[in-house]
């Protein structure tokens, strides 16, 4: 077959265009996808809270009791406990920081001992929680695979803080309403 081959190059060329082609026609067609992390059920979570900066610890630690009783509701817990005055920027780390933030850390019991999927829990949580006022409250699972961003950044630049926070209201007002988005947020400090 390779002294084949050899003795008649521009066929076997053209033969394996041909066979590329049809293969990539044959993945459009047929393929579903492929997912190298896919979506799946968690079985760790946060309830992250963010109060206004400056907000007094003893007040964050009351919004926090407030989230604990919504999160005892969720059902389907093993545990789980509540850190006031940490800082919230990744899965359960626990450096000091600013008085106004707070996290609930949840685990949920083995998938099969479930009465309800563990997203489907953290959607009613989410919901429960999207009136509290006094400090922005967010629900989420941990993240499996490697570090990334939100799916869905959007960046401003500018000189007057002023603008840019307005800006930053006007468009978080307008995605809100966009299917598929939770979690919306801004790092647009007020206090500032």
């Amino acid at each position: 077959l390779l002294s084949w081959a050899l003795r008649h190059r521009a066929v076997t060329l053209v033969a394996m265009f041909l066979i590329f082609m049809l293969t990539n026609v044959l993945y459009g067609r047929f393929n579903h996808g492929v997912e190298l992390f896919p979506d799946i059920d968690p079985n760790v979570a946060q309830v992250v809270v963010e109060a206004p900066s400056g907000t007094r610890i003893e007040l964050t630690d009351s919004y926090t009791e407030a989230i604990e009783e919504e999160v005892a509701a969720v059902g389907d817990l093993v545990a789980y406990s509540a850190s006031v005055g940490i800082t919230t920027s990744g899965m359960g780390t626990g450096e000091s920081a600013p008085s106004n933030n707070a996290m609930v850390m949840m685990e949920f019991v083995d998938k099969i001992d479930r009465s309800r999927s563990s997203a489907e829990a953290l959607d009613g949580l989410r919901e429960r929680v999207s009136g509290f006022a006094g400090a922005r409250i967010t629900v989420e699972k941990r993240e499996e695979g490697p570090p990334t961003g939100p799916p869905v950044n959007i960046e401003i630049a500018g000189d007057d803080f002023t603008v840019l926070g307005e800006i930053a209201r006007q468009i978080r007002d307008r995605i809100r309403t966009m299917p598929g988005l939770i979690n919306i947020t801004d790092n647009y400090d007020d206090d500032l």
